[in-house]
C-alpha cells in the first residue's frame, strides 16, 4: 500500500500543472485501468481499501489529452509523466518513505 501511495504522489508531483485537472486524474484501478475522471483541480489523497497480495493495481490517467502529455506535449514534462515515474520505480528511486 505504501508503494502504491508513493507512486501516486510521485505522479502528482511530476505532472505539469495548468489548471490542476491532469494531476487530479491519476486514478487507481484493480486488475485494469480505472476509467473514471474528475473535474477536480486539486489532487486528493489516494484512498486505499484492502489491498490483496498478488493483485494487480493500475494507476492511469484517462483525460483526452493524457497521451499527448505522455508524448512530451508539455514543456514542463518533456519526457512524459508515467514513463519518468516508471523509470524511477525500476531504479528504486520510489519506495517506502519516498515523499
Amino acid at each position: 500500500a505504501q508503494l502504491v501511495r508513493a507512486t501516486h504522489a510521485r505522479l502528482i508531483a511530476t505532472s505539469p500543472v495548468l489548471t490542476g485537472r491532469y494531476s487530479s486524474n491519476h486514478m487507481l484501478g484493480v486488475g485494469q485501468a480505472n476509467p473514471t475522471t474528475t473535474t477536480a483541480t486539486s489532487p486528493m489523497p489516494l484512498v486505499l481499501t484492502r489491498l490483496v497480495l498478488g493483485q494487480t493495481y493500475v494507476l492511469s490517467n484517462n483525460l483526452p489529452y493524457a497521451a499527448k502529455l505522455e508524448d512530451g506535449w508539455s514543456k514542463k514534462a518533456p519526457n512524459g509523466i508515467y514513463s519518468v515515474v516508471a523509470a524511477e520505480l525500476q531504479h528504486g528511486a520510489i519506495g517506502v518513505g519516498t515523499p
